[in-house]
């Protein structure tokens, strides 16, 4: 649909943008499915030392692999993609 209403050179940093944000999220979706059911059986038995150590380690990890895919992208992409019009 974007690609109807928008020039075909924009449609495809759109679509690369897209890929791009699918990439980052992906294991913050897959840590949260890890997580979760850790931190629920946690809260249920009131180990709330244990709960606040899972958010601080998962948080950790959530930065160092954002951090790592940010500085990845924005050194590769530019190699890639030419803003010429």
């Amino acid at each position: 649909m974007v690609f109807s209403l928008i020039k075909s050179q924009a449609a495809g940093v759109y679509s690369i943008s897209w890929a791009l944000s699918e990439i980052i999220i992906k294991p913050m979706r897959l840590l949260g499915n890890i997580a979760g059911p850790m931190l629920a059986q946690k809260i249920e038995e009131n180990k709330l030392d244990e709960v606040k150590t899972i958010y601080q380690k998962s948080s950790l990890t959530m930065t160092i692999i954002g951090a790592g895919l940010f500085f990845l992208i924005w050194t590769v992409l530019p190699l890639y993609i030419s803003y010429d019009a």
